[in-house]
Parts: C-alpha cells; structure tokens; sequence
C-alpha cells in the first residue's frame, strides 16, 4: 500500500495545517476528474459451439471464432463476448463478464474444450437464454443480445424442442446468426435462425474451391478485394471470409 511520505512508515500522510484567520475571502476551486462516458449502446454476443462434431471440424469452428473476435472492439465495451459448447450438456465455457479486452478473449478461445456428445441444441439454446444472458453474468440492458450457433449436425435430438427453444429466445429479444458447416441438409438449421435467412444463416462448404467462393463472396459484400486471400489454405479462406460475411450483416442490422 502506497503512502504520501517518503522516509518514516509511522508519520501519517502530509495535512492541511491551521492559518492565521483573516478578513480577505477567498475561493476555492475543486478540480473534477476526467469521467468516462458510459455507453448506451453495444453487443451482447454469446458464441455456441456444437461440440457432437469431429475433433477436426470442432478446431475449424474454434478458428471461425477466433477470427471474429480477433475483428471485434471488446476493449472499449461495444462488444462482450461469450463461450458455451453443447452435446449431451451446455457447458459455459465463458460468460459475458469474464474478458474486458481482446486479448485475454482470444485466449479464452483457445481454451474452449472439446466435450462430444449428443446434439442437445434445444437445452443449449435454453441455457443461454436462462443462465448467460442474465445481469449477475454480465449481460447489459441497453446491449443487443447476439447469438451465433455453430453446428455441423443436420439434426439435433429433438428439431422440434430447438424450435422451440430458438422462438422462446426470440421471444426474449435475442437474435440467432446461424453457421452450417457441410450439411447435406438446412431444415432444421434454416428454422431454428432468425430470419431473413439471407442475413442470419450462413452454410459453409469446405470442399468448395477457392475461385468459386471468391467470386460469390464478392458478389455478396462487392468488396472487390476476395482474391487477396486466394492462396491461403481452402478451409482457412472459407472460416476468414464467413466472418466478414457475418459481421457485415452484425454491424447493418444493429448498428445502434
């Protein structure tokens, strides 16, 4: 514990002694410090990774999460960010008011756990909605609460209680961005976002070339610039760009 002296622990700090009294009034000025302005607006956005998948696909995942937070500004708060994975159980990997800059965030993707199991994508969506975004967690009033659901299963357990789960959610003012990574089939997937589809559902194929996603990509965005990522590594490019993709529609629907 610091002091305002320098050389006996025992005298105690510097005071204001007594002055002659006198007839001449003076003013005394108080100096405020600086306050910060708190915010009225911001991001909520709680990250779910479906862990039912291949160790390999659950690392793509991690890396799709990555790249979106490496692009986020959690340091001046427009964004908390949090972590939960899902298969026979929810599991809060990070809750909202665990990281306060990005760089301690992207080492808590890092050290997301891989727990396979089954898909139980509606006790995870209820877990979310229940137990992370809550105040005591870290979930702000004014702040948009985002969800995006990574999954890599056509099906859960049950499609029908996902529905569900994925209404209650809205209902409770929750927005679900969606990602499907090689489903032969988006039914489920399409249902449980929110919709437009075109916005909150985005279907990822890693057998697709680098030349024919470059181009849809930049048909999407008109961005002009996909080819610069050309020779990086298919799957890499593929998580890169989907990121770009889902932050674009983020930043448009929400940026108040």
């Amino acid at each position: 514990m610091s002091h305002c002296f320098s050389v006996d622990d025992n005298v105690e700090p510097w005071r204001t002694r007594p002055k002659r009294t006198t007839t001449t009034s003076t003013t005394t000025t108080t100096t405020k410090p600086p306050t910060t302005t708190p915010r009225t607006s911001g991001k909520d956005l709680i990250f779910m990774l479906d862990s039912s998948v291949t160790p390999e696909i659950f690392g793509w995942m991690k890396t799709y999460v990555y790249n979106m937070v490496k692009n986020m500004s959690i340091d001046n708060e427009e964004y908390r960010v949090g972590f939960m994975t899902f298969g026979n159980n929810p599991t809060a990997e990070a809750h909202l008011n665990r990281y306060k800059d990005k760089e301690s965030a992207l080492r808590g993707v890092n050290r997301i756990r891989y727990t396979p199991g089954r898909t139980n994508t509606d006790r995870a969506i209820d877990y979310v909605r229940q137990y992370m975004f809550t105040t005591y967690r870290g979930d702000r009033d004014f702040a948009r609460n985002l969800v995006v659901l990574l999954t890599a299963n056509d099906q859960s357990a049950d499609r029908y209680r996902t529905w569900e789960a994925a209404e209650n959610a809205e209902k409770s003012g929750i927005n679900l961005y969606t990602v499907g990574i090689n489903l032969r089939d988006s039914t489920e997937i399409d249902e449980t976002s929110s919709h437009p589809l075109s916005e909150y559902r985005h279907l990822l194929n890693t057998n697709m070339n680098n030349r024919t996603l470059s181009d849809s990509i930049d048909g999407i965005l008109g961005l002009g610039m996909t080819t610069h990522f050309f020779f990086i590594s298919n799957v890499t490019f593929i998580l890169f760009m989907l990121c770009i993709i889902v932050q674009k529609f983020i930043l448009i629907s929400f940026s108040g």
